[in-house]
């Protein structure tokens, strides 16, 4: 079943004071060893090493997550490769179109799809929380007690 209404803004006051019910409450991250599996080729390799580091600080990215993320950045990479040969190559070749034309749309099309798993989209972003670093204390003597009254 489909949610219901517009997805709440990431960064509205009633989101950032931990009163959306539709949002989780958020853990703190706590900061693990996430290394990049030894099948990842080059191109997909430097992809992790590129977007891996904001992720696993925001606790998107889990030591449970690397086969998962490891396809992502391969996919970065075949994404990648195929453009250049399509590129190289054209669209059309001896008046048929290109079959690495197909196999490049289905690499990007499986590319946006765990994407947003890992929020690396603006839409899915917003949907997924992130991680404090620290849990921070209000300001307001009044605000802590009804927090902590839990209302």
């Amino acid at each position: 079943m489909g949610s219901r209404g517009p997805f709440p803004l990431a960064h509205s006051t009633e989101t950032l004071r931990g009163r959306n019910t539709f949002r989780p409450e958020s853990r703190p991250a706590i900061p693990e060893d996430v290394q990049p599996p030894d099948w990842l080729d080059g191109a997909a390799r430097s992809y992790w090493f590129e977007t891996a580091p904001p992720l696993i600080a925001s606790g998107r990215l889990r030591a449970s997550m690397v086969s998962g993320f490891a396809i992502l950045c391969q996919l970065a990479a075949d994404c990648e490769r195929l453009s250049q040969e399509v590129a190289a190559e054209g669209t059309v070749i001896g008046g048929r179109a290109n079959p690495k034309t197909r196999m490049l749309r289905d690499a990007r099309r499986d590319f946006l799809q765990f994407a947003k798993a890992y929020g690396l989209d603006p839409s899915s972003s917003a949907r997924l929380p992130n991680a404090p670093a620290e849990p921070s204390a209000p300001a307001d003597p009044l605000e802590a007690y009804i927090l902590s009254k839990g209302a």
